[in-house]
């Protein structure tokens, strides 16, 4: 192989490596959160934007997820025990609470990194 070509291909390679590596970089973060005696668990979480969190109820009575941020409102409706659901948190919003409309004292303060 010509010193032309195996530049060329070790410059291919290259690239290709570093695309990965910014795919990977790309790719959504999964958190979860738990509905646990009355509270959401943890009740402040750190994410970037677009990251996936999932809100599993693990408390023995149903809970109502739900957010009345600006631009970013969502309403999960009933969350019976053991049910989770997943939320993309694909917003501008830099703090989005969410809360349950059944436990008022309920609140979940999700901080999103843009």
């Amino acid at each position: 192989m010509s010193l032309i070509r195996a530049t060329i291909r070790t410059a291919t390679l290259a690239m290709a490596l570093g695309l990965a590596s910014v795919t990977a970089q790309a790719e959504p973060a999964t958190h979860t959160v738990t509905q646990k005696n009355g509270q959401f668990v943890p009740s402040t979480l750190t994410i970037k934007r677009g990251d996936i969190v999932i809100i599993r109820n693990d408390d023995n009575q149903p809970h109502h997820v739900v957010s009345y941020t600006p631009h970013f409102l969502f309403d999960l409706d009933l969350q019976a025990p053991g049910q989770e659901n997943k939320i993309v948190f694909d917003t501008t919003e830099k703090l989005v609470v969410v809360s349950c409309d059944i436990h008022h004292n309920m609140e979940l303060l999700v901080t999103v990194q843009q």
